[in-house]
């Protein structure tokens, strides 16, 4: 009996770290596909933050699950993610983390899938 009782305290704390974990990592790919979408919308110059507010409101009530995380971050952030969305310094997964939407240390695996393309 005792032993049953370990293993399901094992596996619920398995289950529970899991599902902590994989949550900012959710968020950090929606931040990211949100901002590249965005980004490659204005052609790479993104002159009015206005536009730049509207588009980003638009574009992430495409995402269900990040909607309203999503339109909170762009409202309270727009200045930041407008002056980082300057083609010379454009760099969304940077943009992410500054944003604290990506750990530090998912910037190598997204950097290579980021710059690869």
């Amino acid at each position: 009996m005792k032993l049953v009782i370990l293993l399901y305290l094992i596996l619920l704390a398995c289950f529970t770290k899991m599902s902590c974990t994989s949550k900012p990592i959710d968020n950090c790919t929606y931040c990211v596909n949100v901002l590249k979408c965005v980004f490659g919308h204005f052609g790479k110059s993104v002159k009015s933050k206005r536009q730049l507010g509207n588009k980003l409101v638009a574009t992430c009530k495409r995402y269900s699950q990040y909607r309203s995380r999503c339109i909170r971050v762009v409202k309270s952030n727009l200045l930041l993610i407008f002056d980082n969305m300057q083609p010379e310094k454009y760099d969304p997964v940077q943009t992410c983390i500054e944003l604290q939407e990506c750990a530090p240390s998912s910037l190598a695996s997204d950097t290579i899938s980021t710059s690869d393309k």
